[in-house]
């Protein structure tokens, strides 16, 4: 059923461009002004938190009555909530960016790949129901919320983070320059920092092509290039893995 929706949802996000204007952010807003309306504050006094907790047990709770109640209902409501997490759509708007491309603008799209396209579907397969991609999406949206940099928020969104980090350079090395990725990556490869591993995705990427230019409309064109094939290749590997292992079954 994952590979069907995770398919669904990469060949509809592309082509349909109301899918675009539709975000999730809306149910944290719902229940930020909620708790704001009743002045509560549930956990150590912090809002963000109660957020979090809040949010997860409503996905919790839904993914678990749709479950019990009709296989369909469980099927569509997972569907929906990817089609809100999961960005395909980043790469097509970056190409038709008309504005003159900055370093940090390639930098930008190398990373909100990683949160908004790799990210929730790793989760999605590691955990039932689409329980693993919103704790990892609302990990990430409401550490922004808070600037205390060792907030158990954020603390969990770096953990959720670094197998994400790890898996972007692996498909950056298989589809780009392996050689060149490995000798960037291979001594950072396990770091705990986590500035680190952000930078360490990007120079990754960065490093993969055969004509590594700074100048920074070919490097767009690159990245871009290298972040479509990975994304495709991944959802490739994740269906023959499927079916591999359906079939030794």
């Amino acid at each position: 059923m994952k590979i069907i929706i995770i398919i669904l949802v990469y060949i509809y996000k592309i082509n349909f461009d109301f899918m675009k204007k539709i975000k999730l952010n809306f149910l944290f807003d719902f229940i930020d002004k909620f708790l704001n309306k009743i002045n509560i504050k549930l956990i150590n006094n912090s809002q963000v938190l109660s957020t979090f907790l809040i949010s997860n047990c409503v996905i919790i709770l839904i993914n678990f009555l749709f479950f019990k109640i009709n296989f369909l209902l469980f099927f569509l409501f997972n569907l929906i909530i990817l089609f809100l997490l999961i960005n395909f759509e980043i790469l097509d708007d970056f190409v038709h960016f008309d504005e003159k491309v900055e370093s940090k603008d390639i930098d930008d799209l190398i990373i909100n790949w990683q949160i908004f396209v790799l990210g929730p579907i790793i989760w999605y397969l590691i955990i039932p129901g689409v329980i693993g991609a919103f704790f990892y999406f609302s990990s990430y949206y409401l550490s922004y919320k808070t600037e205390n940099n060792t907030s158990l928020i954020k603390k969990t969104f770096y953990v959720l983070n670094w197998p994400c980090s790890k898996c972007a350079i692996f498909l950056f090395a298989l589809f780009g320059s392996y050689p060149k990725v490995m000798a960037v990556t291979k001594s950072k490869m396990f770091n705990k920092n986590v500035e680190d591993q952000t930078e360490l995705v990007i120079d990754a990427c960065r490093t993969s092509f055969v004509d590594n230019s700074d100048n920074p409309g070919l490097m767009k064109d690159n990245v871009n290039d290298l972040l479509a094939s990975s994304t495709t290749g991944f959802i490739v590997i994740i269906l023959i893995s499927y079916l591999v292992f359906k079939f030794l079954i």
